[in-house]
């Protein structure tokens, strides 16, 4: 305890393992712990369904098979941005009929306006315990079209020096502008109140949101993995076969749903459309219709 040379920590942001990888009694007490407290859903900070694990060094990879049996993770490849100085003059790229305004207890109270679920009391709280923290540690900006919020940009974490920042758009509002806007609101405000700079994290697939971050002025720091679990085998064989599909590795695809409809019979019917979908790429257009016709 005096010296320690691994590290699990778990935070609301994701789980992160660390520090020497190939002491036998190390790595015997992670997997049982994994194992009892982790899997079971009794130990979770990030949620009790999953488990999104980043590792350093990358040679932990090589591990993660002996501390977590039996499941195949999901990689998921992701970006970390930094910024020091805003690029975009938020000011004037607003388009019309929209205004920006910081978000306080006054906003978040007013019964009159339409706020974001994410914006609501109980979602404050999983990040940071309570409004009156987020109030007085957090920051966040928002977009309002009338009465209605429809883009805002909210502290996700926080230290004295550096703010790590996520953003929301609703569909109906998107590729306006209003995303970038909202962020150099908020990094422009960071950056005036003592923060060093200001982070961002997003999955490599979700070109919006990187090309957002790079026009505000954001700079690409490094390219990491999460490794993705969800507890429940059928919902991970589902979340594997969903993810080859995307990258067109069909019969890997289709192997995962083929399992994962086989294990039980209560899917909605996105999945059966998936596992058709990736029959037809493969030719089998038997085994394609009759996914079909259950997602019907």
């Amino acid at each position: 305890v005096e010296n320690p040379r691994t590290g699990l920590a778990l935070t609301v942001e994701g789980y992160l393992l660390a520090g020497e990888h190939d002491d036998p009694e190390i790595l015997q007490a992670l997997r049982q712990f994994l194992r009892d407290s982790i899997f079971s859903g009794q130990v979770y900070v990030n949620g009790a369904d999953s488990l999104s694990l980043a590792v350093h060094p990358e040679a932990w990879e090589a591990r993660l098979p002996e501390l977590i049996p039996a499941y195949e993770a999901l990689k998921l490849p992701r970006y970390h941005y930094l910024c020091r100085r805003v690029a975009l003059d938020w000011r004037s790229s607003l388009p019309e009929g929209y205004t920006l305004r910081r978000i306080d207890r006054e906003l978040l109270v007013n019964p009159d306006l339409s706020l974001s679920e994410d914006l609501g009391e109980e979602e404050i709280e999983v990040y940071w315990g309570s409004v009156a923290h987020f109030l007085e540690r957090g920051i966040g900006f928002c977009v309002l079209y009338g009465a209605e919020e429809v883009s805002h940009c909210t502290a996700d974490c926080a230290t004295d020096t550096q703010v790590d920042v996520g953003i929301y758009t609703a569909p109906a509002h998107r590729r306006k502008g209003l995303a970038a806007a909202v962020v150099a609101a908020t990094v422009e405000h960071c950056l005036n109140h003592g923060a060093r700079q200001v982070g961002w994290h997003c999955n490599v697939e979700n070109t919006g949101s990187w090309k957002s971050a790079e026009r505000v002025g954001f700079h690409r720091n490094r390219e990491y993995v999460y490794y993705y679990y969800a507890y429940d085998m059928v919902e991970q064989w589902l979340e594997l076969g969903w993810h080859r599909l995307q990258d067109g590795n069909y019969a890997s695809a289709a192997h995962y749903y083929e399992q994962a409809l086989t294990a039980r019979d209560d899917h909605p019917e996105v999945y059966y459309h998936g596992a058709a979908l990736a029959w037809a790429h493969l030719g089998d257009a038997d085994r394609a219709l009759a996914t079909l016709s259950a997602a019907a």
